[in-house]
């Protein structure tokens, strides 16, 4: 098993990489604390909408 900082950067780029669109959610707050590109593309977001 790698380091924590190499397993940070491998969970980045399945993250960014995926095809599909993963995002992370908060549900106390009702705010994306994250989401992919696909995720973006899926939905027609900018990056913009989704920091609301």
């Amino acid at each position: 098993m790698g380091s924590h900082g190499e397993d940070e950067l491998r969970y980045r780029a399945l993250f960014q990489c995926a095809q599909d669109g993963i995002f992370l959610f908060d549900a106390d707050t009702g705010c994306f604390i994250e989401v992919n590109d696909a995720f973006l593309r899926m939905f027609g977001y900018s990056p913009q909408q989704i920091a609301r």
